[in-house]
């Protein structure tokens, strides 16, 4: 199957119109996907196979465990701690905003969006009943149901950018992608890197693919080499800790974006639906050089 990636920082699913973001499941990539903090997640690397569970920022946005009559108070909450200037509150408020502006356009249009491409690609009917379910749980107390404009997520991710937050300033990066300098792409993948946030270090791997041959890599160079740099980085981050199950916003925009659906986190997924059989040695290297390079923290 040909490379379905590039997704990851904050981008947006694309369904006839965009609605989310990141780009791990498509060409090119976009702006990244959720955000998860090392320091909810312990940023303790996982040795190679291993798996870890997810307990970082992108698990305080209920997604594959929300509820309709909940969201609402955790919503308000959540705009609360951000105005008062909680940086991890702010990064969950833009990534629930990004998430959720194609939703508030027109929930029905979005719906009857998902089964067109069910029918087109032959899915059975009612495939995509539980993304819909999430979609609506998680989206529906989001400022009351009012249309999100683009700028709401974009402020948001602006002002925890400038409070450091690594993934908002991958997510601000790979949104302005072409307008950076050649060592803007090795100065923030230093930072990310550093920071060990398993969220950042997979929209990292999106924006490190859209560098121009001009761009300063230095020691992530190698990281980026191969054919399966870019899924390499994305199961990495997930065997850091991002969230990466079954039923996750990032699941379920796999899904949507490139059929794969069904098949378990997204390793399995890109193991059993985008890496011939093989092929699967060339994906474990270039794993293993990604963690390499996650693991020593450049300074």
């Amino acid at each position: 199957m040909n490379k379905i990636v590039a997704v990851t920082v904050a981008a947006v699913l694309v369904i006839g119109a965009a609605w989310y973001g990141v780009g791990r499941y498509q060409s090119p990539p976009s702006v990244p996907t959720d955000a998860g903090a090392s320091e909810r997640s312990g940023g303790q690397p996982v040795a190679k196979g291993g798996r870890a569970t997810s307990v970082n920022s992108i698990e305080s946005i209920p997604w594959a465990r929300a509820e309709s009559h909940v969201s609402g108070s955790w919503f308000a909450d959540l705009r609360s701690r951000a105005d008062a200037g909680d940086v991890v509150a702010q990064r969950d408020l833009a990534e629930i905003y990004q998430r959720c502006s194609v939703f508030s356009l027109s929930p029905a249009n979005m719906y009857s969006t998902l089964d067109a491409y069910a029918r087109i690609r032959g899915a059975p009917e009612g495939a995509y009943d539980d993304i819909k379910k999430r979609f609506a749980a998680a989206c529906s107390g989001v400022d009351g149901g009012q249309v999100i404009p683009q700028e709401a997520y974009g402020n948001w991710f602006e002002r925890a950018a400038a409070q450091g937050d690594p993934y908002s300033r991958v997510a601000i990066a790979s949104r302005n992608w072409s307008e950076l300098k050649p060592g803007d792409y090795q100065s923030l993948a230093r930072d990310v890197v550093n920071s060990a946030d398993p969220e950042a270090i997979f929209a990292l791997g999106d924006l490190l693919a859209l560098a121009p041959e001009t761009a300063e890599l230095a020691e992530f160079k190698s990281g980026m080499t191969g054919p399966y740099a870019s899924y390499a980085w994305g199961i990495a981050a997930c065997r850091l800790g991002a969230d990466c199950s079954s039923g996750s916003y990032r699941m379920d925009s796999l899904c949507v974006n490139t059929g794969i659906c069904g098949t378990g986190d997204f390793e399995d997924a890109i193991r059993t639906q985008a890496v011939p059989v093989g092929q699967q040695e060339a994906l474990d290297k270039a794993i293993a050089e990604v963690q390499r390079i996650v693991g020593k923290k450049p300074s």
